[in-house]
C-alpha cells in the first residue's frame, strides 16, 4: 500500500518522524504538544491553555493540507491526571462541533 508523508512549513517537528502519513485513503497525524510554533515557546501550567494550543497546532497543520477539524474522525488524548479531564473536555467541545 502506498504511503504519502506530509509536513507543513511553520509547524515544528521535534523528532525524526513524519508530521502526517496518508495511507488507504486516511491521513494519520502525529501527536501535538502545546508549543507555540511562532515563538517556539512550550506552554506549561494551565491545562486548558495547553489543550487549546494543541488543537490550534492541529488546525494549522490541517490547513496546510487543505483540511479542517470537520475531517477529523478520531482523536487520541493522553492526560497525566484524570483530574484535568473536565477542563480539556470543555476546550475540545468548543473546537469540535458535532453535526
Amino acid at each position: 500500500m502506498e504511503k504519502i508523508a506530509y509536513s507543513a512549513d511553520g509547524v515544528l517537528s521535534l523528532g525524526p518522524y513524519s508530521q502526517a502519513i496518508e495511507s488507504g485513503g486516511l491521513i494519520y497525524l502525529s501527536g501535538q504538544i502545546p508549543m507555540n510554533h511562532t515563538t517556539e515557546e512550550l506552554i506549561v501550567g494551565d491545562i486548558s491553555i495547553q489543550a487549546e494550543q494543541c488543537i490550534n497546532n492541529t488546525i494549522d497543520f490541517l490547513k496546510s493540507i487543505n483540511l479542517t477539524l470537520d475531517h477529523v474522525i478520531k482523536v487520541n488524548l493522553y492526560l497525566t491526571t484524570i483530574d484535568d479531564f473536565a477542563l480539556v473536555n470543555e476546550v475540545f467541545s468548543k473546537k469540535f462541533k458535532l453535526k
